[in-house]
C-alpha cells in the first residue's frame, strides 16, 4: 500500500490534507480485511487520481523552477507534453502496490 510518510518520518500533505487521503490510499479496517478507497474506485476514477498526482508532482516542479529562474514557461510545456506517461507510471505504481 502506498503511504504518505516519508523515510524522514515526515508526512506529505497538499493543502493540508495528508496525501494517502487526496490519493484514496489510506487504509480502513472492514470484517473482511484491510481496503483503501482507491481500490475500490472504476478504472476511469482511478486513472483521474493519477492524473491528479501527476498534476500535483508538475506544479510542485513549476512552482520549484519559478523560484530559481523567474519562467517556467518551458518546464511547464515539458511536463505537460509528458503528463500522460506520468499519469502511466502512477497509475501502475498505485495499481501494483494495490494488489501487495
Amino acid at each position: 500500500m502506498i503511504g504518505d510518510k516519508m523515510a524522514n518520518g515526515t508526512t506529505l500533505e497538499i493543502n493540508g490534507v495528508k496525501l494517502a487521503e487526496v490519493l484514496g490510499t489510506a487504509p480502513h479496517s472492514a470484517t473482511s480485511g484491510w481496503y483503501t478507497t482507491y481500490s475500490r474506485l472504476d478504472k476511469q476514477i482511478k486513472r483521474q487520481v493519477a492524473v491528479t498526482a501527476a498534476l500535483e508532482l508538475i506544479r510542485a516542479d513549476v512552482q520549484a523552477a519559478t523560484a530559481r529562474v523567474g519562467n517556467s514557461t518551458a518546464t511547464l510545456q515539458s511536463h505537460l507534453d509528458s503528463l500522460s506517461e506520468y499519469a502511466d507510471i502512477i497509475q501502475k505504481a498505485m495499481d501494483t502496490e494495490e494488489q501487495k
